[in-house]
């Protein structure tokens, strides 16, 4: 390239940055205006689709619609079918089972908000179909949001219900960011990266390096770790899921697709009354409303729904009445108990905070907090007697051992080797990276030191 052209190309380059419109709904200033970097944003994103684009093989440069796709199968995506083939098998196989009770409603709502259902795919890498998954960081659900990127994305996150849980809720929700991504990078590829380590992360290093090319992107090595190889991931999921007996998943147990009728009432619902007037189980009921975090359903803009077994409305109909809470002091007092959390008392010693007492125990600091109601968590003195709470992960660490709570769930202590990195030993180990990144409290771009003392979980998702 020549220095008049090379030139020319930085200078386009920052025209663009200065210059050109705005994509996103603008914050304004007191008096209306554009604060300075907001307009900065707003023509940093239009700078972006204007940056050269990938080969006409990059999943972003869909032919046909937004609604679209495109699939490229390398060497980086054949690594991980042969992964899932081989030591994830039994994760993909619990995947697979897992999926069918939700992929075909979750679809529908992808469909239904105007994105590609391949993105079903997301939440199999991120959750494995699993609503349950909580992740260090506090992501939550299928889709793993935390609590402000939900509530963003127009998710209830509180005291009385959480959204994140819900198959159908947190798929809208998740829609909708995908639909703002794509918007912004006009790739898909580029979308799914910036799902997996944000967009502001994606977009410096679109503008850096001046491409919106995912694998040029990746071939420079410019990409953290994780995010290299999550679209691999996300692409051999999706392969091997559509058609799972071509690469030797068979004989699975396949779980029954979520089915439900919606009761509909114009007050509370104690839905444990509500399952014993029907004579069904609790659970039944609990299953299919995962976003209560109590056994009462309440009114939300003037009525209240609960998802009750196919074919069985008109009998709730006629139990509903006995089910209503009539005096709604119930349900306030049930947020109100303490939570019944088994503890055991710990005595503070000199120099240690919550945070490295939340780091020794494995116990994340909000949960410390839950059953130590009138503790500073700035301010904790030596001698002190706190309560810790039971966890199935609890590991305490000890001068030289680890003594192992629950050795079911943990299966050994590993000893970082010289050339050793976390996907290494993810898979040398047959656990996912991210139950690994977890259960030691690392971040995605973490480095592991020679010497240093590894926990292999021995369960995930």
């Amino acid at each position: 390239m020549t220095t008049k052209n090379s030139f020319l190309m930085v200078f386009a380059f920052f025209f663009w940055v200065l210059v050109l419109g705005c994509a996103h709904s603008p914050t304004v200033g007191p008096k209306g205006e554009l604060t300075p970097a907001t307009a900065q944003e707003l023509s940093e994103d239009q700078a972006i689709k204007k940056l050269p684009s990938a080969s006409a093989t990059d999943l972003g440069i869909s032919s046909a619609s937004q609604g679209e796709i495109q699939v490229e199968i390398n060497s980086e995506v054949e690594k991980w079918i042969q992964y899932f083939q081989g030591r994830g098998r039994g994760y993909f196989e619990r995947y697979l089972e897992r999926s069918s009770r939700y992929v075909p409603l979750m679809k529908k709502v992808l469909k239904e908000n105007g994105v590609p259902e391949d993105l079903i795919y997301i939440a199999m890498i991120e959750s494995g179909f699993s609503g349950k998954i909580k992740s260090r960081a506090k992501a939550v659900g299928f889709w793993q949001f935390i609590g402000g990127t939900g509530k963003h994305y127009g998710l209830r996150v509180s005291n009385l219900m959480d959204e994140r849980y819900d198959p159908i809720r947190s798929t809208e929700a998740a829609a909708s960011y995908f639909k703002g991504l794509y918007n912004l990078f006009g790739q898909w590829y580029l979308a799914i990266a910036s799902y997996n380590v944000g967009e502001n992360r994606i977009k410096s290093l679109v503008m850096k390096n001046y491409t919106r090319d995912f694998w040029e992107l990746a071939r420079r090595k410019q990409l953290p770790a994780e995010t290299t190889q999550y679209i691999p991931k996300f692409l051999a999921a999706r392969q091997i899921s559509l058609e799972p007996e071509k690469y030797g998943f068979t004989g699975l147990n396949y779980e029954e697709p979520m089915v439900f009728d919606t009761l509909t009432s114009n007050d509370p619902v104690d839905m444990k009354l509500l399952a014993k007037a029907m004579k069904l189980d609790y659970s039944e009921i609990k299953d299919l409303n995962p976003s209560y975090k109590t056994q009462y359903a309440p009114t939300l803009d003037g009525h209240a729904n609960v998802r009750i077994p196919q074919g069985t409305l008109e009998a709730a109909k006629l139990c509903l009445a006995d089910s209503i809470v009539k005096d709604k002091r119930y349900i306030a007092r049930a947020l109100d108990q303490p939570p019944n959390i088994p503890f055991t008392k710990y005595k503070v010693k000199h120099g240690e905070s919550l945070s490295s007492i939340s780091q020794r125990f494995d116990v994340p600091v909000d949960e410390i907090l839950k059953v130590n109601t009138k503790i500073h968590k700035n301010r904790l003195r030596p001698g002190q007697t706190i309560r810790i709470p039971s966890s199935a992960f609890n590991v305490v660490k000890t001068k030289k051992t680890f003594v192992r709570k629950n050795r079911d769930l943990i299966r050994s202590i590993y000893t970082v080797k010289r050339g050793d990195n976390l996907s290494t030993i993810a898979r040398r180990h047959d656990v996912s990276l991210k139950a690994l990144m977890e259960k030691n409290n690392l971040a995605a771009n973490g480095k592991v030191l020679r010497g240093q003392k590894l926990i292999i979980p021995g369960a995930d998702l």
